[in-house]
């Protein structure tokens, strides 16, 4: 019993269940049970000692067979000692349904007693309620009723309202004073005797008579009548009821009146006129308004419309609606309204009406006129989807638009105005008092639209490039508040809105985020910059690179002349020292200045940030003391070094900016940094990888948290006018994302800030083996020299003759063109400078392989922003060196063009 396991099943259980022995009888016998059933009955088997209780029997519908079961459970003790539940079921579905089938007979029965006594009992109660209706209506009614002999001529009884009808205070005086209907009553007793046909047929009988009152006086009746017979089919009395209409007869005679004394006007006027009732029928129509509505007469339009809001009105509600303005105001003017015509067709009228009283100030009828305005609304619909083409079109104007009416109100606010403001048209729409200023300056305030119909001196202050054209007005501004704060550019269009007379009725504005523009406008001039000093740096580093290569080479010469152990050696090797540092200054101001398609290729970073701190050295004040730490070996990034000199000027010149009060310390570090999967990542663009990390942290003012949040936003700047453009840390960023990396920064006022550019890592690049005694090999080859300065032309046949070399020179391309066509074979090198006058290197080049296709030729430059080494190797020239040139590089140089390995197609054999 504690574990609900079946131990034993006979036969019949089989056959209904499966084999269950051994499985849980509540998941097997019932159905969705997810733990032991709760109508369990183990516990009613065993007394509280635990011993059988007696057998228990109870009745179960089964879902699992679809049968009704009795069971008979008792607790016995199993053969191994334990007290289990035996059950013994009976199917008793047989049962069980004549059961359900005897109660359902039993209830139907039942029901059909019930429902047949409640109709016998409301017939009783309906009749009884019936009989006291009417005595509750005969006696209440606001209409006389009556009942009389069957001859007519007495009343048997009348009720109060028709003894006030005719002017007793009660029925029992009218029952008392009225003896002979047909003299005291009839005005005309042939009015008396008509009544008596209504004994002959079996309906109610109808007729409109004249009837004394009390006092003399005559009373219009509407009379109802019919006889009432007996069971037996005899008439049994007479009974009717009367309707007062004394009052409507008298308006009825009013009417045509009016209309006699209106016909005139009815018939000749041009516009509309109508009489109507307050229930919907035309009492009187004119021929214009018949016209109006193309019936071919005002007969025919009355007999036609019997229900005016139905049948003219296209909207029904607007005659309910006319209806309760006259009413509660007894005139309505202008009141305009949609209507059928004869043929199906709508038009629009203008109503002018006013209701028309009796004394008591009771409506009687409504009279008007009637404008046919259909011309005017079609012109009206036509300027309305004129209007909407419009404003479709302004909705759709890649330019944000918006439109003010002539009370500053909006009335347009296109989609490209909801995307760039972040406000619906819908919350727009109607707003006045500069309300539509506040997406763009977070205030209100004049916009350019204001200033197109105002004249103001705020003006040129609030806005740049203002110009006029004719009536618009064109401007540019910065507006801070505009996308959630981080502010735009924006390129502003307004003129006024004029209507048919000149008048002006509005103002429109477009609006174009040109932010991107005047970044790329900053950027252009900044190229500029770049390109006037790069083009002087370019002219600059040809000369210099000359003069610097007469003086290490002259130098090298006199050195190798004296004894590595004396003075003078020592004292040649700082100006070659020197010589190179010159050198090395003018390629970092190539490299800074040059502006070449940004590829990115291998470079260390550190070797990268070192070159960048030379040049900032001498430009950043001398209060800002320097230091650059931790540089690691493994530093090989992807990059553009250009770039990456950008990113370091610009921060470095940024700290140095925050620290010119007091001075401070800039410390540059380059490191290794790995971020695992899950390390948290400095930024949510980086990826885990192997990162190498430039920090640039310095001692300067710090900056507060809302300024923190807005540094990479293009234009903004904490910066007085004039000092910055705001675009410096925004190219840092987006100089970084191309790279593939991130910036982290850290920062707090008071304490300075800390910029980490983290850039990926990429596997160091292996350096060339380069065999030192190649350096300075030489050789008995003829080079032939060109250079068009004459102290580079004498240097080199000195430094490559010293090498053994036969060496013919010359200053001029075109004569050294000459010397070649002359003796093609002789020659085994060409070494060439690029700029000379004439011809260039690079001609020179083709010409001289024109001639002969395989002479090796080398190219010499002192700046390298006007060709690249890709681009002169495709011409054919093998070697492209920069100046100026030490006598190692050009050895090696000509070593490697020469020596027959790297040629085996040559022509030519080393002597």
């Amino acid at each position: 019993m504690d574990t609900f396991e079946i131990l034993f099943i006979n036969e019949y259980t089989k056959r209904v269940f499966g084999d269950i022995t051994g499985k849980l009888c509540w998941k097997t016998i019932q159905k969705d049970q997810s733990g032991p059933c709760s109508f369990c009955t183990n516990s009613k088997l065993v007394s509280p000692s635990g011993q059988p209780a007696g057998v228990f029997v109870w009745e179960i519908y089964n879902a699992v067979a679809g049968r009704w079961y009795e069971c008979h459970d008792q607790a016995i003790q199993w053969p191994d000692g334990r007290i289990v539940r035996m059950e013994i079921v009976n199917d008793i579905t047989g049962r069980k349904e004549a059961e359900r089938f005897l109660q359902e007979a039993h209830d139907k029965l039942e029901l059909r007693v019930r429902e047949r006594t409640a109709q016998l009992q409301s017939a009783y109660d309906t009749l009884l309620e019936n009989e006291r209706l009417y005595e509750n209506l005969f006696k209440n009614a606001s209409i006389g009723m009556f009942q009389t002999t069957v001859e007519g001529n007495r009343f048997l009884r009348i009720n109060m309202a028709l003894a006030a009808m005719l002017g007793y205070g009660s029925p029992e005086e009218v029952l008392s004073s009225i003896t002979d209907t047909a003299t005291q009553m009839h005005t005309d007793p042939r009015n008396y005797y008509e009544l008596h046909s209504v004994l002959e047929h079996d309906e109610w009988y109808y007729a409109e008579q004249p009837y004394f009152r009390k006092d003399g006086s005559i009373m219009i009746g509407k009379l109802a009548i019919r006889k009432v017979l007996n069971p037996d089919g005899t008439p049994a009395y007479l009974e009717g009821i009367v309707e007062d209409i004394t009052e409507r007869k008298r308006s009825e005679e009013a009417l045509k009146e009016a209309e006699a004394r209106y016909r005139t006007i009815f018939e000749n006027a041009v516009m509309g006129i109508y009489q109507t009732t307050p229930e919907g029928r035309h009492i009187a129509v004119n021929p214009a308004f018949a016209r109006i509505l193309r019936f071919d007469s005002p007969q025919e339009m009355i007999e036609t419309i019997t229900d005016i809001g139905s049948q003219v009105y296209v909207n029904p509600e607007d005659r309910a609606r006319l209806k309760t303005i006259i009413q509660e105001h007894s005139i309505v003017e202008k009141f305009e309204a949609q209507v059928y015509r004869k043929d199906r067709s709508t038009g629009w009228i203008s109503i002018n009406a006013r209701a028309v009283e009796d004394a008591e100030g009771n409506t009687v009828y409504f009279e008007g006129t009637i404008e046919d305005i259909t011309e005017r609304k079609q012109a009206e619909e036509e300027l309305r989807i004129t209007h909407q083409r419009l404003f479709d079109i302004i909705e759709f104007l890649p330019d944000a638009t918006f439109v003010i009416d002539e009370e500053k109100k909006v009335v347009a606010w296109n989609l490209a105005c909801e995307e760039m403001t972040g406000v619906k048209k819908e919350e727009m729409i109607g707003k006045g008092d500069y309300v539509y200023a506040m997406p763009f300056y977070g205030e209100r305030r004049p916009l350019l639209i204001d200033y197109v119909t105002m004249d103001s001196d705020e003006l040129e202050q609030k806005y740049t490039e203002v110009r006029r054209k004719g009536h618009q007005l064109f401007a540019q501004s910065f507006v801070p508040a505009l996308y959630n704060g981080k502010g735009a550019f924006l390129s502003g269009n307004a003129s006024p809105l004029f209507d048919r007379t000149g008048t002006v009725i509005g103002a429109i504005e477009s609006l174009r985020d040109i932010t991107d523009f005047k970044r790329l406008e900053v950027q252009l001039h900044q190229a500029q910059k770049l390109e006037a000093i790069g083009t002087l740096a370019g002219g600059i580093a040809h000369d210099f690179n000359n003069i610097l290569t007469g003086i290490v080479g002259f130098t090298e010469m006199v050195r190798d002349d004296v004894a590595p152990d004396s003075p003078e050696y020592h004292r040649l090797g700082l100006v070659l020292r020197g010589a190179y540092r010159g050198r090395d200054l003018v390629r970092q101001i190539l490299t800074f200045s040059r502006q070449t398609d940004h590829e990115q290729k291998p470079v260390a970073l550190g070797d990268v940030v070192r070159e960048g701190l030379k040049l900032l050295r001498p430009v950043l004040p001398t209060t800002v003391e320097i230091r650059s730490k931790s540089f690691t070996d493994d530093d090989t990034i992807l990059a553009d070094p250009a770039q990456i000199h950008q990113v370091l000027m610009n921060l470095c010149t940024n700290s140095a900016h925050a620290m010119k009060k007091k001075g401070g310390l800039l410390e540059i570090s380059v490191m290794r940094e790995y971020f695992e999967k899950d390390d948290l990542l400095p930024s949510p663009d980086m990826k885990p990888g192997d990162y190498v990390m430039l920090k640039i942290r310095d001692t300067g003012c710090g900056m507060k948290p809302e300024v923190l949040e807005r540094i990479f936003d293009p234009f903004f700047t904490t910066r007085v006018l004039g000092e910055g453009t705001g675009l410096g840390l925004s190219v840092v960023h987006g100089i970084v994302k191309s790279h593939g990396g991130a910036v982290k920064v850290e920062s707090e006022p008071g304490k300075g800030s800390a910029f980490s550019i983290y850039l990926p890592k990429i596997e160091r690049q292996a350096s060339p083996i380069v065999d030192e005694m190649l350096l300075v090999q030489g050789g008995k080859e003829c080079i032939l020299f060109v250079d068009d300065e004459d102290l580079l032309v004498e240097l080199n046949c000195e430094r490559l003759t010293r090498l053994g070399y036969e060496v013919v020179a010359t200053t001029s391309s075109i004569e050294a063109l000459e010397l070649f066509k002359k003796e093609p074979r002789r020659f085994h090198l060409v070494i060439t400078d690029y700029t000379m006058p004439r011809m260039t290197g690079v001609d020179l080049a083709k010409e001289l392989l024109k001639v002969r296709n395989d002479i090796p030729i080398i190219l010499c430059t002192g700046h390298n922003d006007s060709i690249s080494a890709d681009k002169v190797k495709k011409t054919g020239i093998r070697e492209f060196l920069l100046k100026p040139l030490g006598q190692q590089g050009m050895s090696a140089a000509i070593r490697r063009v020469l020596d027959v390995e790297s040629y085996p197609n040559s022509q030519l054999t080393p002597p």
